[in-house]
C-alpha cells in the first residue's frame, strides 16, 4: 500500500503539455505566466528510470482525454503491456484522483504559478485509499532553489528549479511515516516540468530513487 502511494502520485504527475518545435527552440526565461493551454488529445511520453540500479524501467504515454474549466482527465498507458490508468488532475496539475486513491484537496505536487526566483508555498491533504479506507495525511513545502537549461530527448528548455519535501503519515498507525524530496526542473515554454526526481525515504532509508524525463510531446493547435 506505501508502495502504491508514492509510486503512483510520482508517476501520475509526468505531464508536460507543448509544441515541439517551440520546445526545441526554447531561448525565452522560464517565465512566470499562469497555466498553459490544454486540450483533448494533447499527449506525451515520459520515461522512467531507477537510479539505484541505473535501468530504465517503462516509458509512459499520458494523453488528455477530457478538460472542464477546473479539471483535466488524462490516461497513462505503458505501450505493450496493457496497462493504463485513468488520472484526474486540477487545473494546476496538483493530483485529484486516480484508479485507487483521492486526494484532498489534492496532493499538492502541481505549480502554483506565476513562478519566480523566490517562489514558495506549502501545502498540506489527506491521501484516502478507495479500496481499503486507509488515510496518510501528508504536510509539505515547496521553493525555487534556481533556474537551470535543461537537454532531454525532447529538446532543450530553460527551466525554474523547484524543491519540494513532504512527509506521510497513516492516522491508523502513525509510526508508518514516509519521507519524499522532488527536484522539479519547470519549463514555462511549455507549461510543465520536463524532468523530476523523486526520492522516497521509509524509516530513514532510502527506498525508491526514480528520474522522470519527457521524451517526446504534442500540443493540438487551439
Amino acid at each position: 500500500m506505501r508502495i502504491r502511494l508514492f509510486e503512483a502520485a510520482a508517476l501520475a504527475c509526468v505531464l508536460g503539455i507543448a509544441d515541439l518545435a517551440a520546445a526545441q527552440n526554447a531561448s525565452t526565461k522560464p517565465g512566470a505566466d499562469g497555466p498553459y493551454p490544454v486540450a483533448v488529445g494533447d499527449h506525451w511520453t515520459i520515461e522512467t528510470k531507477d537510479e539505484i540500479s541505473g535501468e530504465i524501467k517503462d516509458a509512459r504515454k499520458v494523453v488528455v482525454t477530457e478538460t472542464s474549466a477546473g479539471e483535466i482527465a488524462v490516461r497513462s498507458d505503458v505501450p505493450g503491456t496493457g496497462r493504463s490508468a485513468n488520472l484526474v488532475y486540477d487545473r494546476s496539475w496538483n493530483l485529484v484522483r486516480d484508479d485507487q486513491w483521492r486526494y484532498s484537496p489534492n496532493d499538492g505536487q502541481g505549480i502554483r504559478t506565476p513562478l519566480s526566483p523566490t517562489a514558495k508555498w506549502k501545502f498540506s491533504c489527506d491521501s484516502i485509499n478507495g479500496a481499503t479506507g486507509a488515510i496518510w495525511k501528508r504536510t509539505g513545502s515547496s521553493s525555487v532553489v534556481g533556474e537551470e537549461r535543461v537537454t532531454t530527448k525532447a529538446g532543450v528548455f530553460n527551466t525554474y528549479v523547484i524543491e519540494t519535501n513532504f512527509s506521510a503519515k497513516n492516522t491508523k498507525d502513525p509510526t508508518r511515516t514516509n519521507e519524499v524530496t522532488l527536484r522539479t526542473w519547470y519549463s514555462n515554454d511549455i507549461g510543465r516540468w520536463v524532468k523530476r526526481n523523486s526520492i522516497v525515504r521509509q524509516s530513514g532509508h532510502v527506498f525508491t530513487n526514480q528520474t522522470f524525463e519527457l521524451t517526446e510531446f504534442s500540443h493540438k493547435k487551439q
